[in-house]
């Protein structure tokens, strides 16, 4: 550590002023003493999406499709499940320059609070979202079902998860002979989540999606926070 100048020699002649200074430094401690054994340690650190609203369903219920067409995010998108290994983030722009954060978690599946499909490395990051957004495929034969087991998954991992402010997104209503009853039966059974029919694939009513996903948002944020 180095000490300050120790001595300044001040010259005024006329109008000039000469400035000398002899700075004396130290090179070392002025004391040492003895060194202890060291510490090691192992840490275990856990990533964990952040993101406004996290989209929650079945493998190959079309969340990426969904994230595809309201954000500007470019998912993989496949006809066959857990083609989302890691969760992808898109962003929503609203025209009043207000953006949204949303994250495709990757497909949860029964047993997933258990570690089955690797549960737990996909419902972590479910635990950072503000808002959930479950995507329901309305061309299953039960999709009020597929509800009830990915509510039954997310709070069996962690009590409280499934309180968050939701919404529910009901995907693929332009398979109309077997969505338009599904879908109806959904509506009347949760009457207190907003339920969207949307065509991921065909951007159908998308615009209406994202005004409630911002909603829903704005409506919780003392809850949220």
């Amino acid at each position: 550590m180095r000490t300050p100048f120790k001595k300044t020699n001040v010259f005024l002649k006329s109008d000039f002023i000469y400035i000398s200074l002899f700075f004396l430094f130290s090179v070392g401690p002025a004391f040492a003493s003895k060194g202890n054994v060291g510490q090691e340690i192992w840490l275990e650190l856990e990533l964990k999406t952040i993101a406004d609203a996290g989209l929650v369903g079945f493998p190959n219920a079309g969340k990426s499709t969904f994230l595809a067409a309201i954000s500007n995010a470019h998912p993989k998108i496949a006809p066959y499940p857990f083609t989302t290994l890691n969760p992808y983030i898109g962003t929503i722009d609203y025209p009043d320059l207000v953006s949204i954060r949303v994250a495709d978690i990757p497909g949860i599946i029964q047993g997933a609070h258990q570690n089955i499909g690797l549960g737990h490395s996909f419902l972590r990051h479910i635990e950072r979202c503000r808002v959930l957004v479950y995507v329901i495929d309305l061309a299953s034969n039960e999709p009020w079902n597929d509800l009830e087991t990915l509510k039954f998954e997310l709070e069996a991992y962690k009590k409280g998860l499934t309180l968050k402010p939701s919404i529910i997104i009901a995907n693929k209503a332009d398979i109309i002979e077997i969505a338009k009853p599904n879908l109806k039966k959904l509506q009347e059974m949760y009457i207190n989540i907003p339920c969207i029919p949307v065509s991921a694939k065909n951007k159908q009513n998308i615009l209406k999606a994202t005004t409630f996903i911002r909603r829903t948002l704005t409506e919780n944020v003392e809850k949220i926070n």
